[in-house]
């Protein structure tokens, strides 16, 4: 991305000014940056940095100030490019009225660049930890890829937690200090309900978070879970075996089997109340009245702790 924002740079002959965005008061500094050109005239290429609207869902309190935004979008003279780094394909977009405008009524460009080969993600850990003062070498560089699954969003993370505990990494503390991501359990998360515990379960939603999973897609899957163990709940009421669920559903009877573990764990009771629970909750995130992360990560803790 660097290198493409140079060539810009170059074609256009215009300065590069980058503004990172951690808060919503940044927003603010954004909206006052595309407002103003200098006494001279002079565009620039405005770089704006992890702008979180394109990742999740809009708070109403943040409607106003996002309307704010389109507008000085809209009117500025200069050029705008938005670097997220924890959007690697088109898709990771979230659809919500921010990136609607941009897309559909402002033509927006997309550009996903593709992804880094591992000598190029190695040389990137190297490079990114002698920027922020560390050093790390080949070998180090090449465990540290292969433990966060060659995803840049987390590598980023591990290397600021890295950094934090010893400027020179070394193999001892990625080992102690980095979780190995497996990326071949595409139902990880669900599966860890089973469990009832809440650090298994919080363990396996971390790591379909870092590798970019949709907070819908968990709620989905944990969703049909739970309304599974309804239905095995129904057919045992009515004194019917678990072959005869998974014969008239179409369903592996080995998955009926683990589900009704998990039925046995947490009995129906607590089931009915998560069933209720998550349908609130899915509500209230396609209403944009409650960050969908930090609504489904309390209703982990509030029901699994």
């Amino acid at each position: 991305m660097n290198q493409e924002i140079k060539n810009l740079s170059k074609i256009y002959n215009l300065d590069v000014v980058n503004i990172f965005y951690e808060k919503n008061e940044d927003i603010e500094k954004i909206i006052f940056a595309l407002d103003n050109v200098d006494l001279f005239l002079t565009k620039k290429i405005y770089v704006i940095k992890d702008l979180i609207f394109f990742e999740k869902s809009i708070n109403k309190k943040d409607e106003f100030l996002t309307e704010q935004l389109i507008n000085a979008i809209e009117k500025t003279e200069h050029i705008v490019i938005f670097n997220n780094s924890n959007i690697l394909k088109e898709k990771d977009i979230y659809q919500n009225f921010f990136t609607k405008k941009l897309i559909s009524q402002m033509n927006m460009k997309i550009k996903m660049l593709n992804s880094l080969n591992e000598n190029e993600l190695i040389n990137f850990v190297i490079d990114k930890v002698k920027e922020n003062g560390g050093s790390i070498n080949f070998v180090n560089a090449s465990l540290l890829i292969s433990k966060t699954a060659n995803n840049l969003s987390l590598i980023n993370t591990e290397i600021e937690k890295l950094l934090n505990f010893e400027k020179n990494i070394q193999t001892e503390t990625i080992n102690s200090l980095v979780e190995t991501i497996n990326i071949d359990d595409p139902f990880g998360f669900v599966n860890s309900i089973e469990s009832n515990d809440f650090a298994i379960i919080w363990q396996k939603y971390y790591e379909k978070l870092v590798l970019g999973t949709p907070i819908s897609m968990l709620i989905a899957q944990l969703s049909q879970h739970l309304i599974l163990c309804h239905q095995i709940y129904a057919y045992y009421s009515i004194n019917k075996s678990l072959d005869q669920l998974a014969n008239d559903l179409k369903i592996n009877i080995f998955r009926v089997k683990k589900v009704n573990q998990s039925l046995k764990k947490m009995g129906i009771k607590k089931v009915k109340h998560l069933l209720i629970a998550l349908a609130n909750l899915d509500h209230n995130i396609k209403n944009g009245l409650i960050d969908e992360q930090k609504g489904f990560e309390h209703f982990l803790i509030k029901y699994f702790v």
